[in-house]
């Protein structure tokens, strides 16, 4: 096909594009999720997050798996829908590390519900669907996302709620989200860990 002919086509391969970066991301979470031993947990969850400045509602879901009883990996991905001035998608991960567990002991478990707060950092790739030139040199269509925050977990048993406070630091935009985790671990085998 000439030049000309194969440009109708740009959009499409750039959807398809996008779309396999998220589906490998998934792919990538997913085997890490089967690999889980004994040691390890399994979590779940649906989130909706806040961009303070733009002022956009995201949904998002993620995994978190144990590393250790105080690291966790979450691969995640968040869709901004098309109601928002900016209709966007990102896909990542971050890593929590808890400073703060008071769900590690058996007495706790069983008789109060406190929260566990942890430090997360994370790279995301963001694609921003409806690009625009913007003021911001640094904003692209296709972009590299570096994430830092802090955040908190709060309840027992097989549903807990976070709710975390987000840096982009490309972009200095603070977020928040708050969302809900399911552990997927049966309960002899699992860590001693908010998850």
């Amino acid at each position: 096909c000439s030049f000309v002919d194969c440009r109708s086509y740009f959009p499409l391969l750039q959807k398809v594009m996008m779309f396999k970066g998220a589906l490998l991301t998934i792919l990538i979470g997913g085997c890490t999720l089967l690999t889980t031993n004994a040691q390890s947990t399994v979590s779940a969850g649906i989130s909706g997050s806040y961009n303070i400045p733009l002022e956009t509602v995201s949904l998002g879901v993620r995994a978190n798996r144990t590393v250790t009883t105080r690291m966790v990996i979450s691969p995640q991905l968040r869709y901004a829908p098309r109601f928002n001035d900016f209709h966007e998608i990102s896909f990542g991960a971050n890593v929590h590390y808890h400073f703060i567990q008071f769900d590690s002991g058996p007495r706790y478990r069983k008789k109060t519900i406190l929260p566990g707060v942890y430090a997360l950092a994370g790279v995301h790739y963001h694609r921003w669907i409806n690009y625009t030139v913007s003021i911001n040199e640094r904003a692209k269509q296709n972009n590299i996302i570096p994430e830092i925050g802090l955040g908190a977990l709060l309840g027992k048993g097989q549903i807990k709620v976070f709710l975390e406070g987000k840096h982009n630091s490309l972009w200095m935009e603070p977020s928040a989200e708050l969302g809900m985790l399911w552990s997927l671990s049966s309960g002899s085998k699992m860590l001693k860990c908010p998850y």
